[in-house]
């Protein structure tokens, strides 16, 4: 963000702060409106970052958001990803339960940084 510039990211490293938009395309573009609050909160002209979610998650919440719509929120989840069982995802006890509010976030309402108020989605009446 130094730089100034925009920078869309399939980094991991950003996709926890809470000043970055977590953003599944065909659910949430709303949350591109933090995009003002996080130049204003670093100082930037033009620069911003937005982040998209890991591709188990992604998976997670599209389905999830159609069914949110039409039956309302949903409660409790249960998901097995085999991500660690292939070999390409080196397996991490400290970090597996990484999926439990990244979905969460992706398909709520976008929250400002000190979590008392939250931004209106323009795509709601």
């Amino acid at each position: 963000m130094k730089a100034n510039i925009p920078v869309f990211s399939n980094a991991k490293n950003y996709r926890k702060d809470p000043m970055v938009p977590l953003v599944v395309p065909t659910v949430n573009l709303s949350h591109l409106s933090l995009i003002p609050h996080q130049r204003k909160h670093h100082n930037l002209e033009k620069g911003f970052l937005v982040c998209n979610s890991n591709c188990a998650v992604i998976g997670i919440v599209i389905p999830f958001a159609a069914l949110q719509e039409k039956f309302g929120p949903i409660n409790t989840v249960s998901v097995v990803t085999m991500q660690a069982v292939s070999g390409k995802t080196p397996m991490d006890t400290k970090s597996s339960p990484r999926y439990d509010r990244t979905p969460c976030r992706a398909l709520g309402p976008l929250q400002l940084l000190d979590r008392t108020e939250t931004l209106a989605d323009p795509s709601v009446p």
